[in-house]
């Protein structure tokens, strides 16, 4: 372990970083700006309230941020010849998967999933499970799944970049 904002980052929620982070903001506002390092024994403890002043506020607050940081890295935007450069994360929340796959294959409603008959091997029964909830599907009988672009990719036998453009496209 070599950061507190790796540690974090590693151990800790998304929520439970940004509560981390409301509670350095209120700790700087009562106490003003600490001096004190936070000793890496205390990493993985939630703030002791009773013990304010032994902490620097303001660098764990950075800290804390860092960790954000490491947490989920932005994704680069991708180039994709002809359309130029697009944002995956606006294409995939554009298209439902359950109308995507249902677009391939028959696909029929199972409770809140969808079942069907796996594509990728030789199926008999349904086996492909999607899950609308996370956008994403994952076939028990070959042990295949992923979001809609991993979908595309293997169902119209391209790369990433042809598979994002495919769903650009609808």
């Amino acid at each position: 372990m070599s950061s507190i904002a790796e540690y974090m980052a590693e151990n800790l929620s998304r929520q439970e970083i940004v509560k981390q982070i409301k509670k350095c903001d209120t700790a700087i506002t009562v106490i003003g700006d600490g001096t004190r390092p936070l000793p890496e024994s205390t990493w993985g403890e939630l703030i002791d309230w009773n013990n304010l002043t032994s902490i620097d506020w303001p660098a764990y607050k950075n800290n804390c941020v860092e960790a954000l940081r490491l947490l989920k890295p932005k994704p680069a935007p991708t180039y994709i010849p002809g359309k130029g450069t697009v944002d995956i994360n606006a294409i995939k929340a554009r298209v439902d998967i359950v109308d995507v796959i249902s677009g391939y294959i028959t696909v029929r409603k199972t409770g809140r999933r969808f079942a069907a008959v796996c594509p990728f091997h030789n199926d008999k029964s349904p086996s492909l499970i999607i899950y609308p909830e996370s956008q994403s599907w994952h076939c028990f009988g070959c042990n295949l799944g992923g979001d809609v672009i991993e979908f595309i990719k293997r169902i119209e036998n391209v790369d990433f970049t042809g598979a994002v453009a495919i769903l650009g496209n609808k």
